[in-house]
């Protein structure tokens, strides 16, 4: 082999392996826009889930609910949906004035026990009472 062809392979090989960087790059940048969480500055994670500061990225947990007041809120919910039955999960919220996002876990433990059934699925879902017996 000449030295031209050496030097050529060379070069071709430090092209590569640049490109081959510049796309490593450009992806962890995509996934890191992708995987943005709220509240958490965008500073480079490393592969072990750090960031560059050595600080972990992680969310705070939500405040529990006093389970007084989250069962009052489920009862206050099983009425507004005898009352309105066949109704989503928006239009109970505006009628009880609230959040539709807190009416989520109340919700899920009505129709856990068997008091309401849902219909349909996600923007769509409609809920009704069941019948007592």
């Amino acid at each position: 082999m000449t030295n031209l062809q050496q030097s050529i392979e060379q070069q071709v090989g430090i092209f590569v392996s640049n490109v081959s960087v510049l796309i490593r790059q450009e992806a962890i940048e995509a996934l890191e826009k992708a995987m943005v969480v709220p509240g958490v500055s965008t500073a480079r994670v490393s592969q072990k889930g750090r960031r560059s500061s050595g600080q972990m990225v992680s969310r705070k947990p939500a405040a529990q609910r006093d389970p007084a007041e989250l069962s009052a809120l489920t009862e206050r919910l099983y009425g507004v949906i005898a009352s309105q039955p066949g109704e989503t999960m928006r239009v109970l919220a505006s009628a009880m004035d609230c959040p539709w996002t807190e009416l989520r876990v109340p919700m899920g433990h009505l129709v856990k026990q068997g008091r309401v059934r849902k219909a349909g699925q996600r923007k769509s879902t409609r809920y009704f009472p069941m019948d007592a017996d």
